[in-house]
């Protein structure tokens, strides 16, 4: 009973490791934004901030699906790992896509 709960498991653990390093990179690899800048930054056009929430939520819900395929994926086999990787490369064409049209250039 409680191997079912194993990838669960495994995902909280990844995750609860992978964050803090995450947070420490950006704190680490951000630039420093001078006074003038930054006052600059807050006249940005409201718009630009949307196209960078509904980019978010876009593929945040699309990484719900990854779950349940964890789960099952021993008993999906092979058919199931191709019909993920379809998945993800068309969730990385849309990243590349909204990367190249400068949405994410809001750092």
């Amino acid at each position: 009973m409680l191997l079912n709960y194993v990838p669960a498991f495994i995902v909280v653990v990844v995750v609860g490791l992978l964050a803090p390093v995450i947070l420490r990179l950006s704190k680490i690899l951000r630039r420093q934004i001078s006074a003038s800048e930054g006052e600059a930054r807050n006249d940005a056009r409201p718009d630009r901030y949307f196209a960078v929430v509904a980019s978010f939520v876009m593929f945040a819900a699309a990484m719900v699906f990854l779950l349940p395929w964890a789960f099952s994926f021993m008993a999906l086999g092979l058919a199931g790992l191709v019909e993920m990787l379809v998945f993800l490369g068309i969730l990385a064409a849309g990243y590349l896509w909204i990367w190249k049209k400068g949405v994410l250039e809001w750092l």
